[in-house]
């Protein structure tokens, strides 16, 4: 006889005795549709100016500057085709330009429905994004008999392209260049997962829905040519010095002459990420006056050539320079940041 505890490999499995059949979730009635209009809808209020729409990461703290060329081809892309691919480097604002861009299209009547933001940093299967779209319309899929969790996913399909055809939806893929290669040269999307979720953006762009999708610049073979790309351009000296003279204010300096700023603008190379990095630094620090801000400049410069060098004796691509820029910019101001 053995005093003391033993372990067993086993588990306990619960048992259920019922006098009659027992149903969880009522039966859906034949020939049930699902019948959804904005009205019956559980909506924020609009969002104000600077805000983004309910349910998408917040805008910048200082508010956001310029971009207008890129809403405009956006804009026009959406007025024939449903799904546009927005590419621009690590920094350069994809998310942010994608979030204004659905505030905007929406404030100008553009489009009247709702806006879903999905993010593609981390693994996320078909399932999933088709569970986030139900969990919006989850009380009208539950008046119309369609419990969600019980549905098999040939038929989560179906309801879910059912919804898009009935309401006006843009939906942000955010960060969807991993779904082919990530950073380091492999996707955790397997070849089926990539042809689901195109498979969906194939037969969703005969919906309402428009799509709009944002990553770096990849090859994106997986998703053919099913998207029309729009490049985001870096940010015209103008805008550059709008963001520069909010970032100072922010942190409670002002710019006492723009030309002392003129060389910083020029090496950040439009990238709004290494402005708010350089101009955080050089608030902090003291610098102000056109010396300084020259031999600001200058180490910059020292260093970003000492890491390409050290990447490739060759010159480096201009790709790969503005990528060393980062790198460096954010080394020497220790900003931590996120990635868009």
């Amino acid at each position: 006889m053995t005093y003391g505890p033993v372990p067993l490999r086993d588990a306990t499995v619960p048992v259920i005795y019922e006098t009659a059949p027992l149903r969880l979730l009522a039966a859906k009635k034949k020939g049930s549709k699902i019948e959804l209009t904005l009205e019956v809808l559980s909506h924020e209020p609009a969002p104000r100016d600077g805000e983004a729409p309910a349910g998408l990461p917040h805008p910048p703290v200082v508010g956001f500057f310029g971009r207008d060329e890129t809403i405009l081809a956006l804009d026009r892309v959406f007025d024939t085709r449903s799904v546009a691919l927005l590419l621009g480097g690590i920094g350069e604002g994809k998310t942010a330009a994608a979030i204004e861009f659905s505030r905007w299209y929406s404030q100008t009547s553009g489009f009247d429905g709702v806006v879903l933001f999905t993010s593609f940093e981390h693994h996320k299967r078909l399932s999933s994004v088709l569970d986030q779209l139900a969990g919006v319309f989850d009380q009208a899929l539950e008046k119309a008999d369609y419990h969600w969790a019980t549905l098999p996913p040939e038929e989560r399909l179906e309801v879910a392209l059912h919804v898009l055809n009935q309401i006006p939806v843009l939906w942000i893929w955010d960060a969807i260049g991993g779904v082919e290669d990530n950073d380091e040269g492999q996707s955790p999307w397997t070849p089926d997962e990539q042809a689901d979720l195109a498979n969906f953006l194939r037969v969703a762009r005969e919906t309402q829905a428009k799509f709009l999708l944002t990553s770096r610049p990849a090859a994106h073979g997986w998703l053919g040519g099913l998207p029309t790309r729009v490049d985001l351009p870096p940010l015209p000296m103008r805008e550059r010095l709008q963001l520069t003279r909010a970032l100072a204010e922010n942190k409670g300096s002002a710019l006492a002459d723009v030309d002392d700023w003129w060389p910083v603008l020029k090496f950040s190379g439009g990238n709004p990420l290494v402005i708010r990095c350089l101009v955080e630094r050089m608030v902090h620090a003291g610098i102000e006056s056109m010396p300084k801000v020259r031999g600001f400049v200058d180490t910059l410069r020292s260093r970003v050539s000492a890491a390409g060098e050290g990447e490739n004796k060759e010159l480096p691509s201009m790709r790969l320079w503005n990528i060393f820029c980062l790198k460096v910019s954010i080394k020497m101001c220790r900003c931590q940041v996120i990635m868009s």
